[in-house]
């Protein structure tokens, strides 16, 4: 059976804005999917109702598996700025009952891809590049191997350097997960991407990327 996640007739408004009304989308394991759209179109808001982190006014998010979670928000304001990027992922590792040593394993292969990340974990978050602190959120998204792969707005402002290291971590997630990226910039050529929801034109559909 194919996990996936299914909107059925979900509305959301803030107050004067209507963002969504009676929208019906699936998404199944597999897709690499961007969410595009200006902004104040809803891709914030849409992959917080997929999350459950927010609920929607009316309408079912129906899961048909118990997928594992790795949420990369637009911001890094979770992060401890006293603590090291390392003393963060561990902290947030145990949260997810990761262990401290598989934590290291992962960040030891890492590590050996991409020999900067070193600097990244030993310094202190509060003393990090804005690139740094996205390093750290896709290594802590991304820690637990997860089905469903959840990224907003990832690649603003960052330098070549954080981008290559995302894109690559992103494009390494096994082929069977879920993964649900928005943005309103453009992507790194390089980042795997199935298909396109464009937030912007009504009927929602999710389109084959070729057909963008």
């Amino acid at each position: 059976m194919i996990n996936k996640i299914e909107l059925k007739q979900i509305s959301f408004s803030y107050p004067n804005h209507q963002v969504f009304e009676h929208i019906d989308l699936t998404f199944s394991q597999g897709q690499r999917i961007l969410l595009k759209g200006d902004n104040g179109s809803g891709k914030s808001t849409l992959l917080k109702i997929i999350l459950g982190i927010i609920k929607a006014k009316s309408g079912h998010v129906i899961n048909n598996s118990d997928f594992s979670k790795g949420f990369m928000p637009s911001s890094e304001n979770s992060f401890f700025g006293r603590l090291t990027g390392y003393e963060n992922l561990v902290l947030f590792s145990g949260l997810k009952k990761i262990s401290k040593k598989d934590l290291d394993i992962q960040l030891t292969l890492w590590s050996k891809q991409f020999s900067f990340l070193k600097k990244t974990l030993n310094s202190s978050f509060f003393h990090c590049s804005s690139g740094m602190k996205k390093q750290l959120s896709v290594c802590r998204a991304l820690i637990n191997h997860p089905q469903l792969f959840v990224a907003d707005e990832p690649f603003n402002n960052l330098d070549d350097k954080s981008m290559f290291f995302c894109t690559q971590l992103i494009n390494q997630l096994a082929e069977n997960s879920l993964v649900l990226i928005s943005s309103h910039s453009p992507l790194p050529e390089d980042l795997n991407i199935s298909g396109v929801l464009d937030l912007n034109n009504k009927p929602f559909q999710i389109k084959s990327k070729k057909y963008v």
